[in-house]
This record gives structure tokens, sequence and C-alpha cells, in this order.
């Protein structure tokens, strides 16, 4: 299963919405899959502009990500697991999610975990749908193929506009390197 990898869109990818894109896949199940789009910041709408919708009190000019095209106004966190809420599912060690407006209090009175992402929508999948993406058997194509590697260790530290990128070069470089062996 996926859950917990990362999973980038190959360089042939023909979608507008995912193109070069790099989703953390959260879970996944024969009933489905959901992740996060961690890569493709929204240049219009702000964390401020985001907490002042829910009348909360937050003087950051931080991008909010569009993390995928269902349930695009659901929130979601990705952080440092350093600050825990009820619904945090932990990546790792280092990387956590949650969707809790708790998550987002702690933020705006400075007591949130050390690193975080506001995210808005997820990506999903169907039962086996995923897994026929990854297949690339009918429907799919093998264009609809996702590159994957492990969630990253400090997967905040990475510079945003470069991740693709550099998950494209990891996922060669462990595919390489196994077949090599």
């Amino acid at each position: 299963m996926l859950g917990g990898k990362l999973l980038i869109a190959q360089p042939q990818c023909n979608s507008d919405y995912f193109n070069e894109g790099v989703v953390l896949c959260v879970d996944h199940t024969p009933l489905g899959a959901w992740g996060l789009l961690i890569n493709k910041p929204m240049h219009n709408v702000s964390v401020e502009q985001i907490t002042e919708s829910v009348q909360l009190d937050y003087h950051g000019k931080e991008h909010v990500y569009m993390s995928g095209p269902v349930e695009p106004r659901a929130i979601h966190i990705l952080h440092t697991p350093d600050v825990m809420v009820h619904n945090t599912i932990a990546m790792n060690n280092t990387v956590a999610t949650s969707s809790s407006i708790e998550m987002l209090e702690k933020i705006c009175m400075g007591k949130g975990p050390s690193k975080w992402k506001l995210c808005m929508g997820i990506t999903s999948w169907g039962g086996g749908q995923l897994d026929g993406e990854m297949a690339g058997s009918p429907p799919w194509t093998p264009q609809h193929k996702w590159l994957n590697i492990t969630c990253l260790d400090n997967l905040l530290d990475y510079n945003t506009d470069m991740l693709w990128k550099t998950c494209v070069k990891l996922a060669i470089e462990e595919a390489t390197s196994t077949t090599l062996v």
C-alpha cells in the first residue's frame, strides 16, 4: 500500500492539475486512498485570510496550498509532530497531518508546531483507482502511473519550488540503485 509515500507526477504527466505535483499519500486501503498535493501554493489566498474566515486572529503572509480538487474548502495542516491534536496522523518521525480547527487555533496562539503548511482540499481515489493508475491498466495509461518514494524526513524543510525535481531525482536514484544490485 502507498500510505506514507510521496506520489510524484511523472515528467510526461498530461494533467494540468497534477503536472509537476507531489502528493503525500496519507491513507491507502482497498476502499480508496487520499492525500495532500503539497507543492502547489495558491498565490491569491493567504493563511491570514483563512483564519479570518473562521474568526481566528493570525498575522502571517504564508501561502495556502491547494492540495486537491476534492473537498476544496477542507483544511488540513501538514506539520512537524512536536504538537499533536486528537486527529493528528503521523506519517513518520518528522511529518504529520491534522485536520482539526484545534490545530489552527494553536498556530494562531503561537503554540502550534515548529513548522507547518496550511492545505485546502484533498486528492482522493476510489477503491482500486490508485492501484489501477499505478499499474497503468485500462482505463488508465502508463502516463497515469505515479513515481513514488517513502515520505522524506524533514519534508517541511524542502524548498517547495524544487520539491518535484528533488523527488523525481530521488525516485530515479532509488529505482536504479535497486535494479543494479
